[in-house]
């Protein structure tokens, strides 16, 4: 999933940079979602637990996207999120941002939801 520049425009002044290390989970299955999230350097992977299976459900990189289905859906973290890079940067945006961007970027980021398995 990506956004291309006018999209990453409409909501750059709405992000916080962060930083991660290998191995660090930026958002983990189950806990409530309060972020969305860009992936602006590093590679990322999301795992999904069912009972006792863990399961790679989907690869991040650069410009990529996550955390949006459990702001839209007001549902907790569908899967864990775990940065494979030695390091990753993503910008991160408050669920109270999210919401007043989702008015230009809602079609985008339904256009994506059916990427999800």
């Amino acid at each position: 999933a990506s956004i291309d520049g006018y999209e990453r425009a409409q909501i750059a002044d709405a992000l916080v940079a962060e930083t991660f290390q290998k191995g660090d989970a930026i958002v983990k299955q189950g806990d409530p979602g309060n972020k969305f999230y860009i992936v602006e350097e590093g590679e990322l992977y999301a795992v999904q637990k069912v009972g006792d299976m863990e399961k790679r459900v989907m690869e991040y990189k650069p410009a990529s996207y996550f955390g949006e289905l459990a702001l839209m859906k007001n549902q907790p973290r569908a899967a864990s999120v775990i940065v494979q890079s030695e390091t990753a940067k993503v910008v991160s945006m408050t669920r109270q941002a999210f919401t007043m961007m989702l008015g230009p970027l809602g079609d985008v980021l339904s256009r994506q939801m059916v990427n999800y398995r």
